[in-house]
This record gives structure tokens, C-alpha cells and sequence, in this order.
């Protein structure tokens, strides 16, 4: 088996670029990323991407690293908005509470691994998620995650606040 060799359980945000690179840089493919066993990958990016929504450089690379289903990975496509938004023709769509239900479980499947996630820019989709696990996970080491990453992350609210209410109605039902 192979680890990351990362002495205490933790989350980590990554920019898709600097993902990659790790992922290259350790050589981790959809052919090994199963031996990786004290790991979990969430991978954030935009849906079909067409070309009239790009802008030059900043989609050019919006493919997950990981192709393959794999029990320590998961790949999920919303755009970083708040709502769903009609764009030149098309529908941009917005995290939704099936995804956050998808998250939660996947993360309680794994909560005994690292989590490394990353969205395009590592700011906003990951850090919800990220943040949001370590607000209602205890594994995670709040000081060594907030000395790490406090004021240098911006995370979509809409994305915390649905997986708060899918671990709320997960949990403690309902709300009237």
C-alpha cells in the first residue's frame, strides 16, 4: 500500500494546477490511486464546458485527473456560483443538495483518510468543503487547518450552507 507519508489526518485545498502536479509529481494515476489508501480525492470543476463560456487560459484544462470510479475518489461538476444563471444561451447550474448529499456520504465512507480537494482556483468550491469538514468533522485539527489556510480562502457560501442543511436533515431530520 501507499500513503502520502502526512503525519496527522487533515484536509488539504488545491488549485486544479497545483493538484495535478502533485498527482503527477507522485505519480498517482487512476491505475494506483486505489493503493493510496490513507487518502481521498474530491475533484471540483465546471460542467461541460462549451466554448462560448470560455475565457482564454482559464478553462483550458477542465478535466478531472481521476477518469475511473474509485472507492477514495469522487468528481463533481457545478459552476463557483450562488444560483443557477442563464449564460449566453445556456444554464449555468449551481451546487445542488443531491451533490451534497453525494459529498457527505462519500466523506463518511472515507473519514478515516486525508482529504485532498481541489476546485479551478482552490478558493471557493474546495474550501467549502473543506471547511465545512472541519466544522462538522472532529477528526480534523482545527489549529493546524486554520493556521494553514484562515484569510487566504473564500468559501461559496451556497455550497456550506447546502452540505450544512444535507448533514442537518441527514442527522436531525427535517426542519419546519
Amino acid at each position: 500500500m501507499n500513503n502520502l507519508n502526512i503525519q496527522n489526518k487533515n484536509v488539504f485545498i488545491f488549485s486544479k494546477k497545483s493538484f495535478d502536479d502533485l498527482m503527477s509529481k507522485r505519480g498517482i494515476s487512476d491505475d494506483n490511486v486505489h493503493e493510496y489508501d490513507d487518502c481521498a480525492f474530491i475533484s471540483i470543476l465546471c460542467p461541460d464546458i462549451e466554448e462560448k463560456y470560455l475565457i482564454p487560459d482559464i478553462f483550458s484544462d477542465n478535466e478531472h485527473w481521476f477518469k475511473k470510479v474509485h472507492d477514495n475518489v469522487i468528481n463533481l461538476d457545478f459552476w463557483d456560483i450562488e444560483k443557477d444563471v442563464e449564460y449566453k444561451g445556456g444554464l449555468l447550474k449551481s451546487f445542488t443538495p443531491e451533490q451534497a448529499d453525494k459529498i457527505i456520504a462519500f466523506i463518511e465512507k472515507n473519514n478515516d483518510k486525508h482529504f485532498l480537494i481541489h476546485c479551478h482556483a482552490g478558493i471557493s468550491r474546495s474550501s467549502a468543503v473543506a471547511f465545512f469538514i472541519r466544522d462538522y468533522y472532529n477528526w480534523v485539527d482545527k489549529y493546524e487547518f486554520d493556521n494553514r489556510y484562515r484569510g487566504r480562502k473564500a468559501p461559496n457560501q451556497k455550497v456550506f450552507i447546502e452540505l450544512k442543511n444535507a448533514y442537518e436533515r441527514k442527522y436531525y431530520g427535517e426542519r419546519e
